[in-house]
């Protein structure tokens, strides 16, 4: 995952040498130096895995309120708890299409506020028969990291 994103930062980097370089070369003028700092470090990915891991796992145990007490919604920099109204339809949504096993399908990290997880969900068994019938929905969650701290947030709803 960590090689994954140092490689888009490399190759960010190489555009914009490329970029500033051709510019450069247009103009006449001197080559400058665009510098790259990577926003995140590998204990924030660690984090971030964690948290949907541990999500997913209440889930999969059917432990709703504690999946439940995981999520929030962030406005600016306060951190809010869900909705009652909020709570009771992830929690039909959860008996609806059951985790009986998830894959974390890909973390986009942009910056602090501007985050998501892509995962994927398996909520029944395919029996006989059932092999042309989809048995597995995806769902994103939109971490975010406030005050150094992150929390698991759901996107718009």
């Amino acid at each position: 995952m960590m090689k994954q994103i140092m490689k888009y930062v490399g190759l960010l980097f190489l555009l914009c040498i490329v970029v500033t370089s051709c510019n450069n070369a247009k103009n006449k003028q001197e080559a400058k130096l665009v510098e790259i700092i990577p926003i995140f470090s590998k204990e924030d990915t660690a984090e971030v895995v964690r948290l949907t891991t541990e999500y997913l796992e209440h889930l999969k145990n059917k432990e709703f309120d504690l999946a439940l007490q995981m999520l929030n919604q962030m406005k600016n920099d306060s951190v809010q708890t869900l909705s009652k109204k909020d709570q009771e339809d992830m929690k039909q949504q959860y008996r609806t299409f059951p985790v009986l096993s998830y894959t974390i399908e890909g973390i986009m990290m942009n910056d602090e506020r501007n985050t998501e997880v892509t995962y994927s969900v398996e909520f029944f068994k395919k029996q006989a028969g059932q092999e042309d019938i989809p048995n597995t929905m995806s769902f994103c969650l939109n971490p975010q990291k406030i005050q150094g701290t992150w929390y698991l947030g759901v996107l718009n709803r």
